[in-house]
């Protein structure tokens, strides 16, 4: 990852030079790692650093990571003002990748938009009947999120149970697809492949759903610590569908904070169902009370620019 993101540097710090000299800035954000070398070597220290991947150094696997976490403690750990104001999902994130300055925005990935109403286009579309209920994983649909796992354990899970897997993309792993087919989860695993801009996959595809599935494997620390920074788990509860998510400790305390959901392995998944859609009334609104108050993108909107605005207060001061 490190790599890649090294790949196009020479370009971008080029480019980064020009744009500096031909209007100077008041202010920079640099985004993410990649973003701070290319200040670093563009001899521009950036005000603000919104930090989008959040690594400690020991899982940090190739020198180019490492390298990078370094770079990122010299130029964000500064001490006092000098220190730049860093856009962190959660407070866990912000603390690890600036621990002691105390300079932090916590802005949670979020989704842009009203609440949605409930979407019967996955049933229409699926052909699912009324009695059953609808467990859908939509996004990344790879090892990293459990998919094959969560499809062979679909297998035994109730009748009424019905998991459906949307690829934005249109396209599935083989080995995934050959799974889902199998005979054994005939009617049991749905697959989507329909192609929606965002807006329209949270307003038909998340909201068409009765629960949403919101996993992930253990990683690391940036995996961990995903109950802030999910883009789908923002989409699920715009639409009040409650969730399942992995028992880490960061999504133990926001579904005890929240309720819109419950924490699950693999193999209690489709019990955790069961109990959860027994109280679907509440959940769902307790999903709304969390989109509105936590994953609402509105409710940001202002944070990152009274941090510009601090920052060139204290230019002036």
């Amino acid at each position: 990852m490190a790599r890649e993101l090294l790949r196009g540097l020479p370009g971008f710090v080029r480019a980064l030079r020009q744009g500096l000299a031909a209007r100077p800035a008041d202010v920079v954000i640099a985004a993410d790692k990649s973003s701070l070398l290319a200040c670093r070597l563009a001899r521009r220290l950036p005000e603000v650093y919104f930090s989008l991947e959040a690594t400690p150094l020991d899982e940090e696997t190739s020198l180019a990571g490492r390298a990078l976490n370094r770079l990122e403690a010299r130029m964000v750990r500064r001490p006092g003002p000098d220190a730049p104001w860093v856009i962190a999902q959660s407070p866990a994130r912000a603390a690890l990748v600036q621990p002691d300055a105390g300079r932090h925005v916590i802005v949670p990935v979020t989704s842009d938009g009203d609440p949605l109403p409930r979407s019967g286009w996955l049933r229409q579309r699926h052909g699912i009947a009324p009695g059953q209920r609808v467990l859908l994983i939509a996004g990344g649909l790879g090892v990293d999120q459990l998919t094959p796992e969560i499809v062979s354990a679909a297998a035994h899970w109730h009748p009424s149970l019905v998991l459906v897997l949307h690829s934005a993309s249109g396209r599935y792993a083989p080995e995934l697809l050959a799974l889902a087919q199998q005979p054994a989860l005939a009617g049991r695993v749905k697959l989507s492949a329909d192609h929606f801009t965002i807006d329209e996959a949270e307003r038909q595809v998340y909201a068409g759903a009765d629960l949403g599935i919101v996993y992930y494997r253990d990683l690391g620390f940036n995996f961990r610590h995903t109950a802030y920074s999910s883009g789908k788990l923002a989409a699920f509860l715009r639409a009040g569908v409650p969730v399942i998510v992995p028992p880490f400790a960061e999504f133990r305390q926001a579904v005890q904070a929240h309720g819109y959901g419950a924490c699950a392995t693999v193999e209690e998944m489709g019990a955790v169902a069961l109990q959860l859609l027994s109280r679907a009334e509440a959940l769902e609104a307790a999903a709304r009370r969390a989109f509105d108050g936590v994953y609402r993108h509105e409710r940001y909107r202002g944070r990152v620019a009274e941090a510009i605005a601090r920052t060139l207060r204290e230019r002036r001061a």
